[in-house]
């Protein structure tokens, strides 16, 4: 237990999500498979198809490929999801567990100060946002909105760090 560090445990918490998410995996090839087969056996003339008469339907090596990339795919998104909100979570709570072990709590005042201002940037990139709604994509007028206010955002930052570089640039011209 000497050398069990946060870099070991977090290691371990993912290696265990991996391996969770590979057994659902496989969990969840079978019923895809299964309607797979039901599906070119019903295309075959079959109404209700038994089980006899779908292990007579041969699938495409094509078919099957894309059986196994959607279950992967949906186990590998979740996955994905579930570390991206943890690496949030992380970004966000050890600076704060951070400064309060240390007493710098002057350093949360500027963390909360950061934080105010990535918001107020976001609501200008919201107010400027169309909120016209993207049927082909799935998006209506509010995910579209806040795609948007999110671009917004990004586009400001980077004006900003432009505008910064260029700023340093000259600053040590003329200094």
């Amino acid at each position: 237990m000497k050398n069990l560090s946060l870099s070991n445990i977090i290691y371990g918490v993912v290696a265990v999500m991996i391996f969770i998410f590979v057994i659902k995996g496989f969990v969840e090839y079978m019923p895809a498979i299964d309607a797979a087969r039901t599906e070119a056996a019903q295309n075959k003339g079959y109404e209700n198809p038994t089980d006899e008469q779908k292990s007579k339907v041969k699938l495409s090596s094509k078919v099957d490929n894309q059986v196994k990339g959607a279950v992967a795919g949906d186990a590998m998104v979740t996955l994905s999801m579930i570390l991206l909100f943890a690496a949030i979570a992380g970004a966000v709570a050890l600076p704060v567990f951070t400064a309060v072990k240390e007493g710098q709590l002057k350093g949360l005042v500027y963390m909360a100060a950061a934080g105010g201002i990535l918001l107020v940037l976001f609501g200008i990139g919201y107010l400027m946002a169309s909120n016209e709604p993207y049927e082909k994509y799935g998006v209506d007028a509010s995910g579209s909105q806040m795609i948007g206010g999110l671009l917004g955002m990004v586009y400001i930052l980077a004006i900003v760090a432009i505008l910064g570089i260029v700023a340093n640039i000259f600053a040590k011209r003329f200094n």
